[in-house]
C-alpha cells in the first residue's frame, strides 16, 4: 500500500483521514479511483445463445428478467447483447440478481 504524506511523516489515507483536528494536505504519486470507477464497476453476466428454426441467434440474460435480443451472426449478436444488457441495468439495477451458471442440459421427448 502507498503512503501518502502529511508533512514530514508518512501516513495512510486512512490514518490522515482519522486525524480530523487538522487540515490534511494529501500529497500522491498516483491517481485517485473517481467516484464514477466504483459506480461503473463491471459486473458478469451469463448469456444463453440458441439458433431459432430461422437462423437466427437468439441471445438471454437469465438473471436480468425480459433481456434478450437476436441477429442473423454473433458479432452482432454480441455487440446488441452489450447494448441490451446496459438498457436494462438502467431500466431496474435491483433486478439484477447474479446467478451462478451449474450447467446446461439438453433433453429429448
Amino acid at each position: 500500500m502507498r503512503k501518502w504524506e502529511r508533512g514530514n511523516r508518512g501516513q495512510s489515507v486512512l490514518e490522515c483521514l482519522l486525524e480530523a483536528s487538522n487540515p490534511l494536505v494529501l500529497l500522491s504519486t498516483t491517481e485517485l479511483p473517481t467516484i464514477e470507477s466504483f459506480v461503473k464497476q463491471r459486473r458478469k453476466f451469463t448469456v444463453l445463445i440458441e439458433r431459432d428454426e430461422e437462423g437466427y441467434y437468439v441471445a438471454t440474460v437469465p438473471s436480468l428478467p425480459g433481456c434478450h435480443t437476436q441477429a442473423k451472426n454473433l458479432d452482432t449478436l454480441m455487440k446488441r447483447v452489450d447494448e441490451v444488457v446496459e438498457l436494462c441495468l438502467e431500466e431496474n439495477r435491483e433486478a439484477a440478481s447474479p446467478l451462478e451458471l451449474v450447467g446446461i442440459q439438453q433433453i429429448s421427448l
